[in-house]
């Protein structure tokens, strides 16, 4: 696991960053059209769940993704509302190492996030 990849809410409250990227990866992804289902393969928000037990069983809200500068930008297709929680998270090890097996469709190991970042707008 690399210690410096984070997740964080925007000074603004609209887009969730992930930080940490290595620069080959980041370079690899601006070069490259991803699908959205790739993107949230490894990369995706969910609204909240008021029963911990149905967390993981959420469907990613649907948004652009992009590479800005240093780290890759979630912006959702509908605001994030107001005083409603929401969880990101990053899932794949693989990510880190070999970008271009996300793009083959290759299977990324397992589910367990490696950065998480709960929120509320």
């Amino acid at each position: 696991m690399n210690s410096k990849l984070y997740l964080a809410l925007s000074l603004d409250s609209t887009t969730i960053e992930l930080h940490g990227m290595p620069e080959d990866v980041l370079n690899y992804f601006k070069t490259k059209k991803i699908d959205e289902k790739v993107w949230e393969s490894f990369f995706a928000v969910y609204p909240e769940t008021k029963n911990k037990e149905l967390k993981d069983f959420q469907l990613a809200i649907k948004g652009k993704y992009r590479v800005r500068d240093s780290l890759i930008v979630f912006l959702p297709h509908i605001n994030f509302v107001i005083d409603s929680s929401y969880f990101a998270r990053c899932y794949s090890q693989n990510l880190l190492s070999k970008p271009s097996d996300i793009l083959l469709g290759k299977k990324i190991s397992g589910k367990k996030p490696i950065a998480e970042l709960e929120f509320t707008r």
